[in-house]
Parts: C-alpha cells; structure tokens; sequence
C-alpha cells in the first residue's frame, strides 16, 4: 500500500510542531516516524512518489533535531548561568537578604 499522503502528513505534522516549538509533539513525532520508517525498511519496492516523501519526511526530521540540540544548548548555557550566579545567591541570603 502506497504511504506517500501519511508520509507528506507526518513531515507536516513535524514542521508544525518545530513551528510551534512544541517538544513534547516531537517526542511523540519522532516514535512515529520511527515506526514508519521501520515498517517501511521491510518494503521491498517504494514508488517514486514515496521515496519522495521519504526525502521530505528526512529533511523535517533533521530540522527537529536541529531545534532539539538548539534548545538543549540554549538550557546548558541557562543552568551554568545560575550556577555561576549561585555563590552570590547563597552569600545574599547568609547576610539575612533584604531586611
């Protein structure tokens, strides 16, 4: 059975979500394309116009993991940010704060 419109909907559904930025829709994203792909390896013979929704499922996909190593950078960056900040914090708060 030909999967070409499932694929063209699944890459939408991953740019939508990349759009939206809404990590946990890409988690349950990438099991599905998982899924698909996988079941697809068994395939012995995709049409054309499957092998090219393939592509465009592959180029969202890789822009959903751009935008996860992205934002996991960017919360690194944001946690040793309050850890270097920390030791001002905690001698703040010894001296009694703001009395």
């Amino acid at each position: 059975m030909d999967q070409t419109d499932y694929l063209l909907r699944l890459a939408s559904r991953v740019r939508q979500a990349i759009l939206k930025r809404d990590f946990e829709a890409l988690e349950r994203l990438n099991h599905e394309v998982h899924d698909v792909v996988s079941g697809m390896a068994a395939k012995q013979v995709l049409s054309v116009a499957e092998r090219e929704s393939l592509v465009l499922l592959k180029v969202a996909h890789r822009a959903a993991i751009a935008l996860l190593a992205s934002e996991s950078a960017r919360l690194v960056d944001a946690m040793n940010g309050l850890n270097a900040r920390r030791t001002g914090w905690e001698a703040y708060a010894a001296q009694g704060g703001l009395r």
